[in-house]
C-alpha cells in the first residue's frame, strides 16, 4: 500500500521528525522528494502504518491529489540515478 503526502517547506522538518519518532511508520519504505516548491513523502508499507501516518499527519500534511504522477516522477528519478551509477562502474 502506498500513500503520498504533500508538505510545505515550513512543515518538512516537522513531518520528518514525526515519522522518525514513530516506530511503526519509520520501519516502512519512505522516499522524500521536492517538486515545484513542495515536498512529497511517499510511504510504502502495510495498511496499519499507512493508517497511522494518515492519522498523525492530518494536521500538517495532506494527501497528494496527484499521487500517481508523483510516484511516476520518483520512479523516473530513481531509474535515472541507477543508469548514471551503472555508467560509473561501466
Amino acid at each position: 500500500m502506498q500513500v503520498v503526502f504533500e508538505v510545505s517547506k515550513e512543515n518538512k522538518n516537522k513531518v520528518e521528525n514525526i515519522i522518525k519518532k514513530d516506530d511503526l511508520i519509520s520501519r516502512q519504505s519512505i522516499v522524500v522528494r521536492a517538486f515545484e516548491d513542495k515536498f512529497y513523502f511517499l510511504i510504502d508499507g502495510n495498511e496499519e502504518a499507512i493508517g497511522r501516518a494518515r492519522d498523525i499527519l492530518k494536521d500538517i500534511a495532506k494527501e497528494a491529489e496527484n499521487k500517481e504522477e508523483i510516484i511516476r516522477k520518483i520512479k523516473e528519478e530513481e531509474e535515472q540515478a541507477l543508469l548514471g551509477f551503472g555508467s560509473i562502474l561501466g
